[in-house]
């Protein structure tokens, strides 16, 4: 399935590199300079999970130690989440601070803050290489606190993956050059998932305090560049109290594109972002494609042959046209004057949700046609899955407790989640969204909530 941010971050990459007009070559070059830099930080912090500050050709160079993950990310590009890490912030009034004996040097203000979020399904994105909601949020925040980002002097951005950083730095308008890190970034300093900005913030503060600057941003990421959170601090009071806003319905404006349904897609696509995952031993194993139909709607493609999956660790292959196959259809010829002689086409993926393996058991198992409508009102809508294959009559959800879904039993009294699901068919997850789903009456005869998988 197209699920973990390994797999979706490095796909926001071949994105930004086709708009900056960069080769391969060239954009690793830059994306290594980048990280060597935020591993230079990370040596000159005492609370930094890695200290050894790393060159740029050794980022960027696929080794046994360092082997390639998701085309272009070697293992350095990645968020090192194997950490054992912890970070406070202790906030009070200027009154008790006062009344404890705290020094007025080491008060810190906190100005602003926003909150913000893209199209949560990133099927629904306009662009791989903008962010809309970063540009606004992190605008509305320093407009709250009558600043501009010319008045900022410490910056810490989200750096799970060089993507993110760029996109970040692109609509804030920062330059890659200049220091975007305070910590040494999620890879170096160390990334306890989203619990990473609790370290930014508390490093920040040190900062301001040691006389870095006198103000500062800390940008915060979670999902898949989805959430955003700003903050603006100080070493003097704001002029005005801390305000905080929420600009998301000027967000939700924002053109959308559709998901199409696999049937649709089946036929020429183009290539807009795409990445190639490898074996643990560094061999390209599974070729992923976000790609544009003509009328302009999003498909997601894969392919496990492995000659297609090597050839698209050469050259650039935005912009490229290929041929979805339809996952219903198997194994069949390329089609595409471009593709490589002798090769598949990619299968379309039209689907989010939980992935599962052949012969895996799943938590839980839900109709198609009734799935969506169980979330509880004023929840995040917690199913939102297409189906990868057309004869499949299943979604399966994973970590449904977080998604506000209530536990039911099945019409024959046992609790839902024990399904095995039968050997050879797969389900692929894909951040997507729920546009043109299969035809409901294919599920009229099965009842919402059961067990059942065929």
């Amino acid at each position: 399935g197209i699920r973990l941010p390994v797999q979706v971050y490095p796909m926001f990459e071949t994105a930004i590199r086709a708009k900056a007009g960069r080769t391969p070559e060239q954009h690793l070059k830059v994306i290594s300079e980048l990280w060597s830099r935020f591993s230079e930080v990370a040596a000159g912090n005492p609370y930094a999970w890695s200290r050894e500050p790393k060159t740029a050709e050794e980022i960027r160079t696929a080794g046994p130690a360092n082997r390639m993950i998701g085309l272009p990310y070697t293992k350095y590009m990645n968020s090192n989440l194997d950490v054992d890490m912890g970070a406070a912030l202790i906030m009070c009034s200027a009154a008790k601070a006062e009344s404890l004996g705290v020094p007025r040097d080491r008060w810190v203000f906190p100005h602003s803050g926003s909150d913000c979020h893209e199209h949560p399904f990133i099927s629904n994105r306009w662009s791989f290489a903008d962010t809309p909601a970063v540009e606004l949020g992190g605008r509305r925040a320093l407009e709250l606190a009558g600043l501009t980002m010319a008045d900022i002097d410490i910056v810490d951005l989200y750096s799970c993956f060089p993507s993110a950083v760029q996109l970040g730095a692109q609509s804030l308008g920062l330059s890659l050059e200049q220091q975007l890190t305070r910590t040494g970034g999620l890879p170096f300093a160390g990334g306890p998932w989203n619990n990473y900005v609790m370290h930014a913030i508390a490093t920040t503060v040190r900062d301001l305090r040691e006389g870095a600057g006198q103000k500062a941003l800390v940008w915060a990421n979670g999902g898949y560049v989805s959430k955003h959170s700003f903050g603006v601090y100080g070493i003097e009071p704001c002029e005005k109290m801390f305000r905080s806003t929420h600009p998301q319905a000027k967000i939700d404006e924002l053109p959308k594109r559709s998901l199409a349904a696999p049937a649709d897609a089946a036929g020429p696509a183009t290539i807009e972002a795409y990445t190639v995952m490898h074996t643990r031993d560094g061999e390209p194993e599974r070729g992923i494609a976000a790609c544009l139909l003509g009328d302009g709607r999003r498909a997601w493609g894969t392919t496990d042959d492995e000659q297609l999956a090597t050839a698209m660790c050469h050259d650039e292959w935005v912009g490229r046209r290929v041929r979805l196959g339809d996952p219903g259809s198997g194994p069949g010829p390329a089609g595409a004057a471009d593709s490589p002689a002798g090769g598949r086409p990619l299968l379309i993926y039209g689907c989010s949700g939980a992935s599962a393996r052949p012969g895996g058991r799943v938590r839980r198992s839900v109709p198609f046609a009734t799935g969506r409508r169980r979330a509880e009102p004023g929840r995040r809508e917690g199913i939102d899955y297409h189906v990868a294959r057309l004869d499949a009559r299943f979604v399966v959800l994973l970590r449904s407790n977080r998604l506000g879904l209530r536990r039911r039993r099945s019409a024959g009294g046992g609790r839902r989640g024990q399904a095995q699901l039968p050997a050879g068919l797969h389900g692929a997850r894909v951040p997507g969204h729920h546009d043109g789903p299969p035809d409901p009456r294919r599920f009229a005869q099965q009842p919402p909530w059961t067990e059942s998988i065929g």
